[in-house]
């Protein structure tokens, strides 16, 4: 299965989140995707996390394996605990770099889907309903391999999470949410932006400019504010009506 079915609609708030900064949504959502790495977020679990952790992986392997009269195959499951077990031994490995780890590890995981990537159905593509595709890498899978749970919806979390009205309703140092990874991938994007901002008009440059003073504005007004909810609700507007002026500018270009 190369495809999930049928597209995935882009959430409203990240909608106006693309809009706002005139870039292009399937990119920003791939750059955001393509930065899941598995043996960093494995490696740094205690022994008995990691053991979940694959056996969520192995058990999940059942909504993707070709072939649906068996519970588990008994080759992807003798591939699961093979690679399973080779990450375990790299990670307890003391007498290796970080360099070391990291050039091992992405070695391992790409013999682990080159073997396993045949025995599985697994979609490689998600289409958006607004236009684009996404293309879901085994780092990915890894990560968000669970049984009984879809790819859509992990997903779809993901994609509201990466919306700027959610990250500044978070962005409180009370809050438990871990909002400093979507911050970080916010800020690492304006240093390379190739592939997903679209090129913009003098007056689109300058309303951005506008409105992220207004946005700082805002920061600073909401400092007290300690719920993710009420300040969601504060967020909302200001981002709304920047997206509606790009939106009026971006008719008047084409006009």
């Amino acid at each position: 299965m190369k495809n999930v079915s049928s597209p995935i609609r882009l959430p409203q708030d990240l909608r106006e989140t693309v809009i706002t900064l005139h870039m292009d949504p399937a990119g920003l959502v791939q750059r955001y995707i393509d930065g899941f790495r598995f043996y960093p977020y494995f490696s740094t679990r205690s022994y008995q996390e990691k053991s979940g952790i694959l056996s969520r992986i192995r058990h999940g392997m059942a909504d993707f394996q070709r072939s649906t009269k068996i519970y588990v195959d008994p080759a992807v499951d003798a591939l699961n605990q093979r690679y399973g077990k080779l990450l375990i031994d790299l990670s307890n490995d003391q007498s290796l770099s970080a360099m070391q780890h990291d050039k091992k590890s992405i070695a391992l995981i790409n013999k682990w889907e080159k073997e396993l990537r045949p025995l599985i159905n697994y979609p490689q593509e998600v289409l958006l309903e607004e236009g684009g595709v996404l293309m879901l890498s085994f780092n990915f899978m890894l990560i968000n391999m669970d049984f009984g749970i879809k790819i859509r919806k992990y997903i779809q979390i993901y994609m509201r999470r990466i919306s700027m009205a959610h990250l500044y309703a978070h962005s409180y140092p009370e809050d438990k949410f871990n909002n400093q990874a979507v911050m970080n991938f916010f800020e690492n994007l304006w240093e390379d932006k190739e592939g997903v901002s679209l090129p913009r008009s003098d007056a689109q440059t300058a309303t951005i400019r506008e409105y992220d003073q207004k946005l700082v504005g805002l920061l600073k007004s909401v400092k007290t504010i300690k719920n993710h909810k009420k300040r969601l609700l504060l967020f909302r507007p200001l981002i709304k009506e920047w997206a509606e002026k790009m939106n009026e500018l971006c008719h008047s270009n084409q006009s």
